[in-house]
């Protein structure tokens, strides 16, 4: 049987990782980001053409495939107007992704831009000048770890009021 004590370390730990779970929500505004992304505009899949791909160094003498980044224009019809853009997606999305993520989508979109072969973008219904290549798949990997976050933090109150009642029960 498990102690008072070590309910009450067990339970600190649990709080603990919540909070860290739910830190990148409260600390960057990615709630407030993914609440405009569900309640924004509709966002229709259109065909593009990658116009031009490269990548981006922190300076000169880097070297490309260790800074991973990259920028990219494509080209692409809605409603039958034409329409240029270079964003990938939202920022606060972006800023998820490692380097490794930024290598193996510069290299999706070259070879996209050596072969022409079309890939589907998102466009902004009531602003077709605005689209991106990467959006959010719904509630996604924000909302399932401020979910878990939750979920750890509220058991671990529920153990410590356990613990701290075999604490006091059994001294």
């Amino acid at each position: 049987m498990v102690n008072g004590k070590w309910l009450l370390i067990m339970a600190a730990g649990m709080i603990l990782m919540g909070l860290g779970l739910m830190s990148p929500l409260a600390m960057e505004g990615r709630a407030q980001a993914l609440w405009q992304h569900l309640s924004g505009p509709e966002w229709a899949q259109r065909p593009a053409r990658i116009v031009h791909v490269d990548c981006v160094r922190e300076s000169p003498d880097r070297d490309c495939a260790r800074d991973g980044r990259f920028e990219v224009r494509y080209r692409y019809q809605y409603e039958g107007e034409s329409y240029e853009s270079e964003r990938l997606g939202p920022q606060w999305l972006l800023a998820d992704f490692d380097e490794h993520w930024y290598r193996s989508r510069q290299e999706m979109l070259s070879e996209a831009a050596l072969h022409s072969r079309p890939l589907n973008v998102y466009v902004n219904t009531e602003n077709p000048e605005e689209a991106e290549i990467f959006r959010p798949d719904g509630v996604g990997r924000m909302a399932t770890a401020s979910a878990l976050g939750l979920f750890l933090i509220v058991a671990g109150v529920f153990v410590i009021f356990r613990g701290w009642r075999r604490l006091y029960e059994n001294p």
